[in-house]
């Protein structure tokens, strides 16, 4: 029976957590409108998705719920708990899902926040009628949808108590404190024989971006970004079975400024290192980057590369697993 709870850890989250929860927390209602890498991330990670599953979804950074509408579309059957660590980011989550699949929220009673070292039951229980979907998700019909919201950060209440037989979380590990405990908190959230896909972004990100203030002698202000690898590192020293694959996703802007601005209104902007450009450096480096020879396609146009891993893990099973 699918347990509605969660017990928080007498863990501490630190002060960057706090910094760029409040970050994404302020740009919530500008996130979705800017987010074309997201949207694009989102889609590339959905093909990652097993066909089938025995259990509950947990989604962690769920966000605006870009990803949500994929495990919505896949898994009509099965109960999918949607959380982020930012209440401001749910609510408009819940506003985008209900406008994506109308009457989804008509049982809702609101979003639920998980207080340190308590147990809540969760309420915000939204059952979808698939036979009022546009099936523009490829939903099925002839099934409700259960689905909860709550906010939860993995790295603050630690795992979830109840094991889930999928975890996802789409482009949030980067964002971890300590992306070893961040992913392991989420790994010791999948039950025996359960399934964990994450996708994040890597070091190798923003090249011409990079390159162009190198050649300035200016700062790169990009905060400093997991290596290729590191969560298949992590959940095989958990006794997962892995498969990853590094991919590059390659987005065109107007012009530089629109990339950094993108940045901006998603709350992806926020310097963790205490780095920064004077407006006058800025003003070089997007003059650089805009006669640059990144307009490939068409005049004005500013190609940014985003480098990210997509990881999948299998966990085996124990011996209490397997009675």
């Amino acid at each position: 029976m699918y347990n509605p709870y969660f017990w928080a850890m007498n863990t501490r989250i630190n002060n960057a957590g706090q910094i760029v929860i409040r970050a994404f927390s302020k740009k919530s209602n500008s996130y979705t409108t800017w987010a074309g890498f997201q949207k694009e991330a989102a889609c590339r990670l959905s093909g990652w998705l097993p066909d089938q599953i025995n259990g509950p979804v947990l989604e962690t950074g769920a966000g605006t719920g870009l990803f949500t509408r994929y495990l919505i579309g896949k898994y009509p059957d099965v109960p999918i708990l949607v959380t982020d660590a930012s209440e401001e980011m749910l609510l408009i989550c819940r506003q985008e899902l209900g406008r994506s699949f109308p009457g989804l929220f008509r049982n809702d009673c609101g979003i639920n926040t998980m207080m340190a070292a308590s147990a809540k039951p969760l309420a915000g229980v939204g059952y979808y009628d698939h036979m009022s979907a546009d099936n523009g998700h490829n939903v099925n019909k002839n099934v409700k949808q259960e689905l909860r919201l709550f906010v939860y950060n993995p790295e603050k209440e630690g795992p979830h108590s109840f094991k889930h037989d999928l975890v996802v979380s789409a482009l949030t590990a980067q964002w971890f404190s300590d992306f070893g405990s961040g992913v392991s908190a989420l790994a010791n959230s999948v039950s025996g024989g359960g399934h964990i896909i994450l996708s994040y972004l890597t070091h190798s990100s923003f090249p011409e971006w990079e390159n162009k203030c190198s050649e300035l002698s200016i700062p790169f202000t990009a905060n400093r970004l997991p290596e290729a690898g590191s969560g298949c590192n992590v959940l095989k020293s958990l006794d997962f079975d892995v498969r990853s694959e590094h991919i590059s996703i390659a987005i065109d802007y107007p012009s530089a400024i629109d990339f950094f601005r993108s940045l901006k209104m998603t709350g992806a902007s926020t310097q963790l290192g205490g780095l920064s450009n004077r407006a006058s450096d800025m003003k070089r480096l997007i003059r650089a980057i805009d006669q640059s020879g990144g307009r490939l396609h068409q005049p004005d146009n500013v190609r940014i590369t985003y480098k990210l891993d997509i990881v999948t893990g299998k966990k085996n099973k124990s011996d209490r697993d397997k009675q």
